[in-house]
């Protein structure tokens, strides 16, 4: 009798990591968990991906005079009031940020800047 060797295999088995608790569960009517929602939700916000902004500009050389107004990116935006670029903020830079409110939808940021 002759011994034969035979190939190595490779012993290494990957399998994919499970996903995590709140993705797996389901509700009984088989929807989507409102909690994977929210988590998916909530890092959109922390990546600051789709965040608006409501902001209140204070003029510098008139200080009586405000500016509200709504924007994705507040930095550039403020740069683009002081550069006069804006009709009715152009009389009255510089301009500073007095306050900002970041919300995640462009609906419920507009809505705030109108109230």
């Amino acid at each position: 009798m002759v011994a034969r060797q035979l190939p190595k295999l490779k012993t290494r088995v990957r399998f994919p990591s499970p996903a995590p608790a709140y993705v797996r569960k389901r509700t009984p009517a088989g929807k989507p968990n409102e909690r994977a929602e929210r988590a998916a939700r909530r890092n959109e916000m922390q990546d600051g991906k789709n965040m608006h902004y409501v902001y209140i500009l204070q003029s510098i050389s008139y200080p009586d005079q405000y500016y509200t107004g709504m924007t994705s990116n507040l930095k550039e935006r403020l740069k683009y009031h002081n550069a006069g670029h804006v009709p009715h903020t152009s009389k009255f830079v510089p301009w500073k940020v007095l306050s900002y409110f970041a919300l995640a939808s462009k609906e419920k940021a507009a809505h705030f800047e109108k109230s």
